[in-house]
């Protein structure tokens, strides 16, 4: 996360969900508040959650070796500048889930 602001930003919480080919995949959320300093790249660990019965949906589609459509959609609670405020966001596009992990592991792998 990127904070191009000149001042903090100070948030209370957030919520998303990750869709692929329109089928949830995970979602998470959390009430923990975090600061995202000005000028500077911040990152945050979030608790995902999967569910079963979303996995079992996808199970019939092809999922590899292919692009697929992703959406990644949320919002963030700002506790800073509008306190209770919710700030949405969306991304949507497409992924090759198998080119993604190869660069993952291969990336792993050139870190050891």
């Amino acid at each position: 996360m990127f904070n191009p602001n000149d001042l903090s930003s100070r948030f209370s919480g957030y919520a998303f969900e990750l869709e692929l080919e329109g089928q949830r995949v995970l979602s998470g959320q959390s009430d923990q508040a975090f600061t995202v300093p000005a000028q500077e790249i911040f990152s945050v660990t979030i608790p995902v959650t999967i569910l079963f019965k979303d996995l079992l949906a996808l199970r019939r589609k092809e999922l590899f070796n292919r692009e697929l459509q992703y959406r990644f959609a949320g919002m963030v609670t700002l506790d800073s500048w509008f306190p209770g405020r919710s700030l949405p966001f969306s991304s949507e596009g497409t992924i090759n889930l198998a080119e993604w992990l190869k660069g993952q592991v291969l990336d792993f792998l050139g870190g050891l």
